[in-house]
Protein backbone atom coordinates (compact mmCIF):
# COMPACT_ATOMS: atom_id res chain seq x y z
CA UNK A 1 0.00 0.00 0.00
CA UNK A 2 2.69 2.48 0.96
CA UNK A 3 5.65 1.33 -1.11
CA UNK A 4 9.21 0.34 -0.09
CA UNK A 5 10.33 3.86 0.83
CA UNK A 6 7.42 4.96 2.99
CA UNK A 7 8.20 6.26 6.53
CA UNK A 8 5.71 3.78 8.00
CA UNK A 9 7.95 1.00 6.76
CA UNK A 10 10.93 2.61 8.47
CA UNK A 11 8.96 2.73 11.72
CA UNK A 12 8.14 -0.97 11.44
CA UNK A 13 11.78 -1.77 10.68
CA UNK A 14 12.91 0.09 13.79
CA UNK A 15 10.45 -1.85 15.91
CA UNK A 16 11.62 -5.16 14.49
CA UNK A 17 15.28 -4.17 14.83
CA UNK A 18 14.75 -3.29 18.49
CA UNK A 19 13.19 -6.72 18.99
CA UNK A 20 16.23 -8.39 17.43
CA UNK A 21 18.48 -6.35 19.73
CA UNK A 22 16.57 -7.63 22.76
CA UNK A 23 16.90 -11.16 21.35
CA UNK A 24 20.67 -10.57 21.03
CA UNK A 25 20.63 -10.99 17.26
CA UNK A 26 22.54 -7.87 16.11
CA UNK A 27 23.23 -9.27 12.66
CA UNK A 28 19.50 -9.16 11.95
CA UNK A 29 19.01 -5.75 13.53
CA UNK A 30 21.78 -3.91 11.67
CA UNK A 31 20.39 -4.05 8.10
CA UNK A 32 16.96 -3.01 9.36
CA UNK A 33 18.34 0.06 11.14
CA UNK A 34 20.50 0.90 8.12
CA UNK A 35 17.62 0.71 5.67
CA UNK A 36 15.31 2.60 8.02
CA UNK A 37 17.91 5.34 8.33
CA UNK A 38 18.06 5.75 4.56
CA UNK A 39 14.27 5.92 4.27
CA UNK A 40 14.00 8.50 7.05
CA UNK A 41 16.73 10.64 5.51
CA UNK A 42 14.78 10.75 2.29
CA UNK A 43 11.42 11.35 3.96
CA UNK A 44 12.31 13.77 6.75
CA UNK A 45 15.73 15.19 5.94
CA UNK A 46 19.20 14.32 7.15
CA UNK A 47 19.01 16.50 10.27
CA UNK A 48 15.56 15.43 11.43
CA UNK A 49 14.81 14.04 14.87
CA UNK A 50 13.59 10.78 13.34
CA UNK A 51 16.98 10.30 11.71
CA UNK A 52 18.75 11.25 14.95
CA UNK A 53 16.82 8.61 16.87
CA UNK A 54 17.61 5.83 14.41
CA UNK A 55 21.25 6.94 14.15
CA UNK A 56 21.53 6.73 17.93
CA UNK A 57 20.03 3.22 18.00
CA UNK A 58 22.38 2.05 15.25
CA UNK A 59 25.32 3.64 17.06
CA UNK A 60 24.41 1.76 20.24
CA UNK A 61 24.23 -1.47 18.27
CA UNK A 62 27.73 -0.94 16.84
CA UNK A 63 28.97 0.19 20.25
CA UNK A 64 27.86 -3.07 21.88
CA UNK A 65 29.82 -4.92 19.19
CA UNK A 66 32.91 -2.80 19.91
CA UNK A 67 32.70 -1.41 16.39
CA UNK A 68 33.68 2.02 17.65
CA UNK A 69 34.65 3.46 14.27
CA UNK A 70 31.11 2.85 12.99
CA UNK A 71 29.41 3.99 16.20
CA UNK A 72 31.26 7.29 16.68
CA UNK A 73 29.98 9.27 13.66
CA UNK A 74 26.43 8.09 14.32
CA UNK A 75 26.56 9.23 17.95
CA UNK A 76 28.00 12.59 16.87
CA UNK A 77 25.29 12.95 14.25
CA UNK A 78 22.55 12.16 16.79
CA UNK A 79 23.94 14.67 19.28
CA UNK A 80 24.29 17.43 16.68
CA UNK A 81 20.78 16.94 15.33
CA UNK A 82 19.17 16.77 18.75
CA UNK A 83 20.99 19.89 19.94
CA UNK A 84 19.95 21.79 16.83
CA UNK A 85 16.33 20.68 17.00
CA UNK A 86 15.74 20.47 20.75
CA UNK A 87 18.45 22.58 22.37
CA UNK A 88 21.63 21.65 24.21
CA UNK A 89 19.94 20.96 27.53
CA UNK A 90 17.32 18.55 26.17
CA UNK A 91 17.50 15.05 27.77
CA UNK A 92 17.70 13.29 24.39
CA UNK A 93 20.85 15.17 23.43
CA UNK A 94 22.38 14.55 26.84
CA UNK A 95 21.68 10.81 26.64
CA UNK A 96 23.51 10.57 23.33
CA UNK A 97 26.45 12.42 24.90
CA UNK A 98 26.57 9.94 27.78
CA UNK A 99 26.66 7.03 25.32
CA UNK A 100 29.46 8.63 23.31
CA UNK A 101 31.51 9.41 26.42
CA UNK A 102 31.12 5.87 27.73
CA UNK A 103 32.17 4.52 24.33
CA UNK A 104 35.33 6.63 24.33
CA UNK A 105 36.06 5.36 27.84
CA UNK A 106 35.75 1.72 26.78
CA UNK A 107 37.81 2.46 23.68
CA UNK A 108 40.58 3.88 25.84
CA UNK A 109 40.35 7.36 24.32
CA UNK A 110 40.20 9.04 27.71
CA UNK A 111 40.88 12.58 26.49
CA UNK A 112 37.78 12.49 24.29
CA UNK A 113 35.77 10.79 27.03
CA UNK A 114 36.75 13.55 29.43
CA UNK A 115 35.73 16.24 26.96
CA UNK A 116 32.32 14.69 26.24
CA UNK A 117 31.59 13.97 29.91
CA UNK A 118 32.20 17.67 30.59
CA UNK A 119 29.63 18.55 27.94
CA UNK A 120 27.25 15.96 29.37
CA UNK A 121 27.72 17.44 32.84
CA UNK A 122 26.99 20.97 31.61
CA UNK A 123 23.85 19.82 29.79
CA UNK A 124 22.54 17.96 32.83
CA UNK A 125 23.28 20.87 35.15
CA UNK A 126 21.16 23.13 32.94
CA UNK A 127 18.36 20.56 33.01
CA UNK A 128 18.47 19.32 36.62
CA UNK A 129 20.39 21.97 38.53
CA UNK A 130 23.88 21.68 40.06
CA UNK A 131 22.94 19.62 43.13
CA UNK A 132 20.86 16.77 41.75
CA UNK A 133 22.03 13.23 42.65
CA UNK A 134 22.44 12.47 38.93
CA UNK A 135 25.04 15.24 38.82
CA UNK A 136 27.02 13.42 41.49
CA UNK A 137 27.01 10.29 39.33
CA UNK A 138 28.25 12.21 36.30
CA UNK A 139 30.96 13.89 38.38
CA UNK A 140 32.07 10.44 39.52
CA UNK A 141 32.29 9.18 35.94
CA UNK A 142 34.16 12.31 34.90
CA UNK A 143 36.61 11.98 37.78
CA UNK A 144 37.28 8.34 36.97
CA UNK A 145 38.03 9.19 33.34
CA UNK A 146 40.32 12.02 34.43
CA UNK A 147 42.32 9.53 36.51
CA UNK A 148 42.66 7.24 33.49
CA UNK A 149 43.73 10.23 31.42
CA UNK A 150 46.38 11.18 33.99
CA UNK A 151 44.66 14.46 34.83
CA UNK A 152 44.86 14.08 38.61
CA UNK A 153 44.67 17.81 39.24
CA UNK A 154 41.05 17.97 38.09
CA UNK A 155 39.79 14.88 39.89
CA UNK A 156 39.67 16.11 43.46
CA UNK A 157 37.17 18.85 42.69
CA UNK A 158 34.85 16.44 40.89
CA UNK A 159 34.96 13.77 43.59
CA UNK A 160 34.63 16.29 46.42
CA UNK A 161 31.63 17.90 44.77
CA UNK A 162 29.99 14.49 44.29
CA UNK A 163 30.57 13.74 47.97
CA UNK A 164 29.02 17.04 49.03
CA UNK A 165 25.93 16.49 46.86
CA UNK A 166 25.41 12.99 48.24
CA UNK A 167 25.95 13.98 51.88
CA UNK A 168 23.48 16.83 51.49
CA UNK A 169 20.86 14.72 49.73
CA UNK A 170 21.20 11.41 51.59
CA UNK A 171 22.90 12.19 54.89
CA UNK A 172 26.38 11.19 56.12
CA UNK A 173 25.82 7.42 56.39
CA UNK A 174 24.46 6.50 52.95
CA UNK A 175 26.15 3.87 50.80
CA UNK A 176 26.56 6.42 47.98
CA UNK A 177 28.50 8.60 50.40
CA UNK A 178 30.77 5.64 51.11
CA UNK A 179 31.40 5.30 47.37
CA UNK A 180 32.42 8.95 47.09
CA UNK A 181 34.68 8.64 50.12
CA UNK A 182 36.39 5.63 48.57
CA UNK A 183 36.84 7.48 45.28
CA UNK A 184 38.53 10.38 47.04
CA UNK A 185 40.72 7.97 48.96
CA UNK A 186 41.81 6.26 45.73
CA UNK A 187 42.81 9.64 44.35
CA UNK A 188 44.96 10.37 47.38
CA UNK A 189 46.56 6.93 47.10
CA UNK A 190 47.51 7.70 43.51
CA UNK A 191 49.06 10.92 44.79
CA UNK A 192 50.86 8.92 47.55
CA UNK A 193 49.05 10.97 50.19
CA UNK A 194 48.26 8.06 52.46
CA UNK A 195 47.61 10.26 55.48
CA UNK A 196 44.70 11.86 53.61
CA UNK A 197 43.44 8.54 52.22
CA UNK A 198 43.36 6.71 55.55
CA UNK A 199 40.46 8.52 57.31
CA UNK A 200 38.39 8.49 54.13
CA UNK A 201 38.77 4.73 53.73
CA UNK A 202 37.98 4.18 57.41
CA UNK A 203 34.83 6.27 57.17
CA UNK A 204 33.74 4.40 54.03
CA UNK A 205 34.32 1.11 55.87
CA UNK A 206 32.28 2.26 58.87
CA UNK A 207 29.36 3.31 56.66
CA UNK A 208 29.34 0.00 54.81
CA UNK A 209 29.45 -1.96 58.05
CA UNK A 210 26.47 0.07 59.28
CA UNK A 211 24.50 -0.21 56.05
CA UNK A 212 25.27 -3.78 55.01
CA UNK A 213 26.44 -5.50 58.17
CA UNK A 214 29.92 -6.60 59.17
CA UNK A 215 29.98 -9.70 56.98
CA UNK A 216 28.94 -8.21 53.62
CA UNK A 217 31.14 -8.49 50.53
CA UNK A 218 31.27 -4.68 50.28
CA UNK A 219 32.80 -4.60 53.75
CA UNK A 220 35.43 -7.12 52.67
CA UNK A 221 36.32 -4.91 49.72
CA UNK A 222 36.67 -1.89 52.01
CA UNK A 223 38.92 -3.85 54.33
CA UNK A 224 41.20 -4.77 51.44
CA UNK A 225 41.31 -1.16 50.27
CA UNK A 226 42.14 0.06 53.76
CA UNK A 227 44.82 -2.62 54.07
CA UNK A 228 46.49 -1.26 50.95
CA UNK A 229 46.54 2.22 52.47
CA UNK A 230 48.01 1.21 55.82
CA UNK A 231 50.58 -1.05 54.13
CA UNK A 232 51.72 1.83 51.94
CA UNK A 233 52.06 3.88 55.11
CA UNK A 234 54.39 1.22 56.56
CA UNK A 235 51.95 -0.46 58.99
CA UNK A 236 52.31 -4.04 57.81
CA UNK A 237 50.88 -5.76 60.88
CA UNK A 238 47.66 -3.75 60.71
CA UNK A 239 47.39 -4.42 56.98
CA UNK A 240 47.66 -8.16 57.54
CA UNK A 241 44.96 -8.05 60.20
CA UNK A 242 42.59 -6.16 57.88
CA UNK A 243 43.26 -8.64 55.09
CA UNK A 244 42.62 -11.51 57.48
CA UNK A 245 39.18 -10.07 58.28
CA UNK A 246 38.43 -9.66 54.59
CA UNK A 247 39.48 -13.25 53.81
CA UNK A 248 37.26 -14.55 56.61
CA UNK A 249 34.24 -12.69 55.25
CA UNK A 250 34.85 -13.98 51.75
CA UNK A 251 35.26 -17.52 53.05
CA UNK A 252 32.00 -17.22 54.98
CA UNK A 253 33.78 -17.48 58.32
CA UNK A 254 33.82 -13.95 59.81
Amino acid sequence: MYGPEHPYLAEAMNTLAALYVRMEEPAKAEPLYTRSLAIEEQAYGAESLQVASTANELAMLYDRQNNFSAAEPLYVRAITSREENLGEKHPAAAVSMSHLAAMYDRKGDYAKAQEVYKRFLAAREKLQGPNHPDIASILTLLGAVCIKNGDLDSVGGYFQRALTIRETRYGPDHFEVATSLSNLAVLYIKKSDFAAADPLMRRALAIREKVYGATHAAVANSLVNLAAVVRAAGREAEALELEKRAQAIRAGKP
